[in-house]
């Protein structure tokens, strides 16, 4: 019995190591952009694993990790997949939103209301 138990033990301990989290199977970048005078922060995001993921938010943070402004998403980041801008996105920053683009999911951060000054950071949020 002590050694059925040990097996169980030992396996739950092993198991819990063997999960990665998002963060470790996620490369991202940021980047201040500015498309004919609208001024945004550009996301950037890559998924290094064979496991799907979602892109909750990204957020602008000062140099004390305070939350400047934060933007919620619910994107899929498919296994070895990327999430970036799209050309059609790129034209509908530009010039508005056209016909079927949905802003509110672009890997965008507007910056008309910010202060760009106190950016020091940019942090992206993730769940399995």
């Amino acid at each position: 019995m002590k050694k059925l138990l040990g097996i169980v033990v030992l396996g739950l301990l092993l198991s819990g190591t063997a999960y990665a989290s998002c963060y470790d199977d996620m490369d991202y970048s940021w980047k201040f952009s500015n498309y004919l005078g609208k001024e945004v922060a550009e996301f950037h995001a890559i998924n290094k694993s064979n496991s799907p993921m979602k892109i909750l938010s990204f957020e602008l943070l000062t140099s004390n990790k305070d939350v400047i402004k934060k933007k919620s998403l619910n994107n899929e980041l498919r296994a070895f997949g990327k999430l970036a801008l799209t050309s059609d996105q790129q034209m509908s920053i530009k010039f508005g939103s056209g016909p079927g683009i949905d802003t509110n999911y672009m890997p965008v951060i507007s910056l008309h209301d910010v202060n760009r000054s106190f950016v020091k950071y940019a942090r992206v949020t993730c769940s399995r």
